[in-house]
């Protein structure tokens, strides 16, 4: 770990995956109101790997073993200093890691695994930014840096699940309401149904 951090090397944990495969024999992901928002060859892609009751059950033993090292992996790269991001590799190859709600779940996760609220919040904010070399004009809020928040109801200080009571989202300095990315989520589900 201290190698890590003395090279600069940075980890995206990413461990909404190994939760995710860890608990799938328990979740019933066909019924699961994202679906909406998905589209059927990306549907058909996680769910081709997905193996038999029996297998999802041995794998996921295996899985909460993998899921309870990385936690003990997680406390040795924060004692370290190594640079932690938050990301969810949602896509074709990982099933059921949704676009948007998965970053959520990932920051719950990382401080399941340890680290503070404000500590996650910056695994995906601040960090990120230092990790692209953009902190200048990303990552935190400044005067003179792009003008992208996401405006909550609750403090996720006092429980980082309230990441998802978003209010509004600024993007470029302009305001979405809660309507707008009602409508936005809408716009999504209308063009995944027409494919």
């Amino acid at each position: 770990m201290a190698r890590l951090a003395a090279n600069g090397t940075w980890v995206d944990l990413t461990l909404g995956v190994f939760h995710t495969i860890a608990t799938m024999e328990q979740t019933d992901f066909a019924n699961d109101p994202r679906r909406k928002y998905i589209s059927a060859a990306m549907w058909t892609s996680w769910t081709a790997g997905v193996r038999s009751r029996a297998g999802l059950a041995r794998q996921g033993v295996m899985f909460r073993q993998i899921l309870s090292k990385e936690h003990d992996l997680v406390a040795m790269m924060r004692s370290a200093h190594v640079g932690l991001l938050a990301g969810t590799d949602t896509g074709a190859s990982n099933p059921y890691m949704f676009p948007g709600s998965s970053l959520h779940e990932e920051l719950a996760l990382l401080v399941d695994a340890g680290l503070t609220p404000m500590e996650a919040l910056q695994a995906a904010t601040r960090n990120a930014a230092v990790f692209m070399g953009k902190l200048d004009t990303l990552g935190t809020l400044e005067k003179g840096k792009s003008a992208d928040m996401v405006l909550l109801d609750r403090n996720p200080l006092d429980d980082i699940r309230n990441t998802r009571t978003i209010n509004a989202v600024v993007v470029r300095g302009k305001v979405l309401s809660k309507g707008d990315l009602e409508k936005q989520l809408l716009h999504v589900e209308a063009n995944v149904s027409n494919r």
